[in-house]
């Protein structure tokens, strides 16, 4: 499994608590504590909510077929995410 994790702000907050979701379990799960593990090719949406105000952020993950050991290109996503990877099964 692949980790990602979420940065809740300011650093004072009361309630850091998030959860996590993925748009496509048959392509990526995710689990409570932001790991992803690949599943089947596709693409998938993997979304953090913040418990307290539901403030989100998402990155979006692709899936394919193992053929090469280098990483795909950086990918460009339309919200506000600090990383993006290709993830093989």
């Amino acid at each position: 499994p692949q980790a990602i994790t979420a940065t809740v702000t300011p650093e004072n907050a009361t309630n850091k608590n998030v959860m996590w979701h993925s748009s496509d379990t048959r392509v990526a799960t995710v689990s409570d504590d932001g790991k992803i593990t690949a599943v089947a090719e596709g693409m998938a949406t993997i979304t953090v909510t913040t418990e307290e105000g539901g403030f989100t952020a998402a990155v979006e993950v692709a899936v394919r077929a193992a053929q090469t050991s280098t990483p795909m290109g950086p990918c460009r996503l339309p919200m506000k995410t600090t990383r993006c990877w290709t993830a093989w099964s």
